[in-house]
């Protein structure tokens, strides 16, 4: 519908303020006040991907092939 009707698919994200977004392959990543989260099911489901990152004010996330960088405050 062109964006006309949208849904909330957030199961699993314990913050909701999104700050950026990310693919690679069919994975998605939101960078957000609590972290970077990771959706293999198309956004159905989420779970956090935090390890190694000590700031997890997460307001940048890019791709370089399958590399994730995430940037925080």
């Amino acid at each position: 519908d062109n964006g006309t009707t949208w849904s909330s698919i957030n199961t699993g994200i314990n913050n909701l303020t999104v700050a950026s977004f990310a693919t690679i392959g069919g994975n998605l990543f939101v960078g957000t006040n609590a972290g970077v989260f990771l959706s293999t099911t198309s956004g159905a489901s989420w779970t956090a991907a935090n390890n190694g990152i000590a700031d997890q004010g997460i307001l940048a996330l890019a791709v370089n092939g399958t590399n994730l960088f995430a940037g925080s405050i």
